[in-house]
């Protein structure tokens, strides 16, 4: 009986698994040619973030300049689309981002608040990314900005 269940299946040995492991590990080590204009769309949304920073730090205020930076955020938004359509989209990101801003220092000196107002502002914002097919990086960016909204408000 114990002989029965020490056989191994078929397809299932320690070799195939360690096989998988190496072929996922050279796949992460491998470099691969960036597609086109990946460094110019990285050079402006890094630009678009760290610009408001730096003019935060120059003018003694950094917590001003990154949440002034969250602003940049809108920068990722929209690449690929003709302008007029990324220029509607970016309009309406930014309201949203803002809106979440405004909705996070209200809500950050409630502490019971806090949990539930994050997971319907990610609820939302991942709804209405993919029913608008916004694109990358979808929701994610107005969760971040509202708990940079809850933590400087409670430093400030």
């Amino acid at each position: 009986m114990r002989a029965a269940s020490r056989r191994r299946l078929p397809g299932r040995g320690r070799g195939k698994i360690t096989g998988m492991m190496k072929c996922m590990l050279r796949s992460m080590l491998t470099m691969r040619p960036l597609p086109r204009r990946r460094f110019v769309f990285a050079a402006r949304s890094g630009l678009c973030m760290g610009v408001p920073v730096l003019v935060g730090w120059l003018a003694g205020d950094l917590m001003a300049g990154m949440m002034a930076a969250t602003g940049g955020f809108t920068a990722l938004y929209g690449r690929g689309r003709p302008y007029r359509s990324r220029a509607v989209e970016l309009a309406l990101v930014a309201l949203a981002l803002a809106l979440v801003v405004v909705i996070g220092s209200a809500v950050s000196t409630v502490a019971w608040a806090v949990v539930p107002t994050v997971a319907v502002i990610a609820m939302l914002s991942t709804w209405l990314g993919n029913a608008l097919r916004i694109g990358p990086p979808g929701g994610r960016r107005h969760v971040w900005c509202r708990r940079a909204a809850g933590g400087a408000a409670s430093v400030g």
